[in-house]
């Protein structure tokens, strides 16, 4: 059978450089893929439970306005966190089952 392909979250990131979202997913997922969708200002940071946004001291992967990270592998989603440089910010989560 084929992979379905679903949005598992669509996350408004906060901005403050402490602030982050966990990727609290429990649908059980093969890989994923986080997404800055095209309307973003900012960029979105992913990284672990200590990730911070540019003006932090633990600053994650960047993802600008239209930019994608993934497919990714991995066991627990919980394991991933993101953080953003402006609050009207989203990050979309994609996963195949």
């Amino acid at each position: 059978p084929e992979a379905a392909l679903d949005v598992l979250a669509d996350a408004v990131v906060a901005a403050g450089v402490a602030d982050r979202y966990q990727v609290g997913i429990t649908t059980a997922c093969r890989e994923l893929t986080i997404q800055a969708p095209a309307a973003n200002v900012g960029t979105i940071f992913i990284g672990d439970s200590a990730v911070t946004n540019s003006a932090g001291a633990k600053i994650g992967l960047g993802l600008t306005a239209g930019q994608s990270f993934g497919p990714v592998s991995l066991r627990r989603a919980s394991d991933i966190w993101i953080a953003g440089s402006n609050a009207a910010d989203r990050a979309v989560i994609v996963g195949v089952q």
